[in-house]
This record gives C-alpha cells, structure tokens and sequence, in this order.
C-alpha cells in the first residue's frame, strides 16, 4: 500500500469573482493510501511492459480558509474513497481515471458530491543501476 501526504495552497480570486465576494485563500492537506494495482493486463514485452488495473485510493483531506466564497465556512474536511483505472509499472510513470464519492464534513449538514479526475505521477528521481 502506497502512502503519501500533500500540502495544496489555492487563491480563490477568480472564483471570488464570479460568486461576487471577496477574494480568499484556502490551505489544505490530504493524507492518502493507495493498494497496489491489481494487473488485468499488460502491453509490450514481459519484462518492461507496461500494466493495466485497477486500485483503490482513500482520502482524507482537512481544510482552512481565510476570507472563503464556498458555502462551507472557514474549516471543513473530506473523505473520498477512488476506485481507478491505471496504466504504469514499476518506477515508471502511472496514470489513471479516478472516479468516486466524497463525503464534505462542515458545520451544517454534511454533503456528498461525486468526483470524476485524472491522475498522473511520475517519479521524481530515478535509482541508478550497478552492475
């Protein structure tokens, strides 16, 4: 199971803008796990082909917000559990079609959108091979 930790700092002047309020910031982390890709199939050669599956990521996102048009308030959290379609192998780049259910927590009642993404990853850095 892959884990990883994201910090996302995002102006909302734009979208301030059209929703006629003032501009705002909001800041956000998300703790995520991912399970391994289960394989369906695999193009090009068996050594260094390149896998197709599926894998399941779940999050958990907290978020704050200074001056906010959303609805939510100043602080409000998410979770999403993501069923996707990958393609990628090994240390190589990976892509995939996410698609599932977030539930938005807040003061009020809580909410519950679907999200519809893609995802890419590539490897920051490569391991250097030693014969």
């Amino acid at each position: 199971m892959r884990r990883s930790l994201t910090l996302l700092l995002v102006a909302l002047g734009p979208l301030a803008t059209m929703l006629g309020s003032n501009q705002g910031v909001v800041f956000a982390a998300t703790l995520s796990a991912r399970t391994l890709m289960k394989s369906i199939a695999q193009f090009g050669t068996e050594e260094h082909g390149t896998g197709v599956g599926f894998d399941l990521t779940f999050e958990v996102t907290g978020y704050t917000a200074a001056n906010s048009p959303l609805a939510l308030g100043s602080k409000w959290a998410a979770i999403s559990v993501l069923p996707a379609f990958s393609i990628g192998s090994g240390s190589s780049a990976h892509f995939g079609i996410v698609i599932g259910p977030t539930v938005f927590l807040h003061s009020g009642k809580p909410l519950m959108r679907g999200l519809l993404a893609f995802r890419g990853e590539a490897p920051l850095a490569r391991r250097e091979r030693h014969p």
